[in-house]
């Protein structure tokens, strides 16, 4: 379930670390330097158009993790 709500809902962490170890690989470092200096590192996307099958698909997993939720609180009360 983690694993869902991780993928379904935000961008996982190993990828933000993937993305930071990549830029220091190919990047040259004054342009590594300014990039730390003047953004924050992490990117946060707005899009203007996307397909929609991506916005089925999120609300494809947004809806298994509801029925996640729903059986632990179940579980549990």
């Amino acid at each position: 379930m983690n694993t869902m709500r991780n993928w379904g809902l935000h961008e996982p962490e190993s990828l933000l670390n993937a993305h930071l170890e990549n830029i220091k690989e190919f990047w040259p470092k004054e342009e590594l330097d300014w990039y730390f200096n003047n953004f924050n590192p992490i990117h946060v996307p707005i899009f203007e158009k996307y397909e929609g099958k991506w916005i089925i698909s999120l609300y494809e997993s947004c809806k298994g993790n509801l029925e996640c939720y729903k059986a632990i609180y179940e579980y549990i009360f």
